[in-house]
């Protein structure tokens, strides 16, 4: 069960606020005022996941730890990468983002001084049992691409050029070869096929474990279906309410 209560609105005391799980098949929601567990120096150990799924994100390496930063947005608290290689563990969502199966992704994001081709998604995950790791979000000084693994076709990926340095919101849907990428409200990509586009160098990327840009991760999510256009204007009012975005 999700470690937030909603007994009411806590501003209203009326009916509880609308939250991304309301939304059907969600199976990872963190954000960063919820579920956190740190230390002294602010190092996160565990970010709960909100969801019913229990997917919730670790790590025992201090050294790879986020940092807990109070205030990065507004009033709100960031989870922060160093630049070197902070990465949390979240194995529990392989199974929706195995092969081709359909999901949509959503986070509130800081990417600071990518230098060349960096990775900004702070999660790895498992290759147990021959399972790749399949999402992956990259991006150098004004591109980002976002890569898909499948056993029967190796890496796809889809580009398109984005200036960074603020703070950016996404809504990614993949229905098993076709994606749409929003960023900030407006699309960069409308059902793009992944297929244009192969890497032919294997699983390598998605090994990689240095996440060598400094990112501030404030809220994220995942369902394992391609939500609606309708949900998708509700995510994102309510990211643009939220943090003022």
């Amino acid at each position: 069960m999700p470690l937030f209560g909603r007994t009411g609105h806590p501003a209203t005391g009326g009916p509880p606020e609308w939250q991304p799980i309301d939304i059907g098949g969600s199976v990872l929601w963190l954000r960063s005022d919820l579920g956190i567990i740190k230390d002294g120096s602010g190092r996160v150990g565990t970010w709960a996941d909100q969801s019913d799924s229990n997917n919730h994100a670790t790590q025992t390496d201090d050294s790879k730890k986020y940092i807990f930063t109070p205030n990065d947005l507004g009033n709100f608290a960031s989870l922060v990468g160093d630049g070197s290689n902070d990465v949390m563990n979240a194995n529990g969502l392989c199974p929706t983002l195995y092969g081709t199966n359909s999901f949509t992704f959503f986070g509130i994001v800081k990417s600071v001084d990518p230098i060349s081709w960096e990775y900004p998604y702070p999660f790895m995950f498992s290759t147990a049992g021959g399972v790749p790791k399949t999402f992956l979000m990259i991006l150098n000084a004004d591109t980002i691409r976002f890569y898909r693994a499948s056993l029967e076709y190796g890496n796809q990926y889809l580009s398109a050029l984005h200036t960074f340095g603020g703070w950016d919101y996404y809504v990614l849907t993949f229905g098993g070869r076709y994606s749409t990428l929003r960023i900030n409200g407006s699309a960069l990509w409308v059902d793009a096929d992944v297929m244009d586009g192969t890497m032919g160098t294997g699983l390598d990327a998605f090994y990689f474990e240095s996440i060598n840009v400094k990112q501030h991760w404030v809220e994220m999510g995942f369902y394992d279906n391609v939500i609606s256009s309708p949900n998708v204007t509700l995510l994102e009012n309510y990211i643009q309410t939220r943090y003022s975005l």
